[in-house]
């Protein structure tokens, strides 16, 4: 058997970093690459619904990190309730509304459909990696399209967003109880 010699191993590996990123892979699922600034969104089944820019914004007084983006076929909003930045990676649980911290939202619409309703996540994760610009990944599940019985199960990934904060105008708004 022929061992391949340290100049051929060195070029092997060098090559191979020069791949394009197919996307992370973390616990079985695969999330699509986003580029820096940017957003992606797809249909876990096949089907891209967004590649676009992003933006996030965060008010500590109410703690919420929101993530936006609008093309023109798709827009898309994602909230996550906690702290940021973030420290280390975190995992915050997707649900219908949005509640206390440790709990995220979701909603993407198509632009130019005013007859269908907008995919509003019922359940799933949304993970905040540390730093001071908003990047992460998200899997949802919502409830099927009318007519259909096959849930929409969404992945995503968004990477190195400006991230503004909104200190002197969130939390303004008159809260009920």
């Amino acid at each position: 058997m022929r061992v391949p010699s340290a100049v051929h191993t060195v070029l092997l590996l060098a090559s191979a970093s020069l791949l394009p990123a197919c996307g992370d892979r973390v616990g079985g699922v695969r999330y699509p690459g986003a580029g820096a600034g940017r957003i992606v969104v797809e249909r876990q089944s096949g089907g891209r619904l967004l590649n676009v820019a992003a933006r996030a914004t965060y008010c500590r007084q109410d703690s919420m990190l929101v993530v936006y983006a609008l093309d023109g076929r798709w827009s898309a909003g994602l909230t996550v309730r906690g702290p940021f930045p973030v420290r280390a990676t975190r995992t915050f649980a997707v649900r219908p509304v949005l509640a206390g911290d440790g709990t995220a939202a979701a909603a993407f619409r198509a632009v130019d459909d005013s007859i269908h309703p907008a995919v509003m996540a019922l359940r799933g994760t949304v993970q905040i990696d540390a730093g001071p610009r908003a990047s992460g990944r998200f899997e949802i599940g919502a409830a099927p399209e009318k007519g259909s019985s096959t849930p929409i199960h969404l992945v995503g990934a968004f990477r190195s967003l400006p991230t503004s904060d909104t200190a002197a105008t969130c939390g303004t708004l008159p809260r009920t109880p």
